[in-house]
């Protein structure tokens, strides 16, 4: 194999390979009008410009909440896959929800959630946003 030919496969492959984006204490802005997420944890896995099932872990609403992130493929399409799960401080989400600071409710309340969306659809909308610290 001649050298050029070569040096250009090692750049191919180079370009394959992807580190790991590890997040700590990152912030995301999931829901437009309620508050981000908060202390956004883990790592998203790469493999041949792919992304790989992972699991993020944060604060929302005064409780834990787990994310599951992963690349879906479809039939005609890639779509990212984002599942989530928790527990919201009852106060707190009804306070970001617009109620008046007069409820006398206390609790948690188990949540839930899936949100599936093709490429296409996040290059119009580009509406999730990220903001903290990264790591690679």
């Amino acid at each position: 194999m001649p050298a050029a030919a070569h040096a250009t496969t090692a750049r191919q492959r180079a370009c394959v390979r992807a580190s790991p984006a590890v997040l700590d204490g990152a912030q995301l802005h999931a829901v437009a009008g309620l508050p981000p997420i908060d202390a956004l944890r883990g790592t998203l896995a790469f493999t041949a410009g792919h992304l790989q099932p992972s699991t993020l872990t944060g604060q929302w609403l005064g409780g834990p909440v787990s994310l599951g992130v992963a690349e879906r493929r479809e039939p005609d399409v890639t779509a990212l896959a984002i599942s989530g799960r928790g527990l919201v401080d009852v106060r707190q989400a009804l306070l970001a929800a617009g109620a008046g600071d007069d409820a006398h409710l206390a609790g948690n309340a188990e949540w839930s959630a899936l949100l599936r969306s093709s490429r296409r659809r996040m290059r119009a909308a580009r509406r999730w946003r990220v903001r903290g610290r990264f790591r690679t």
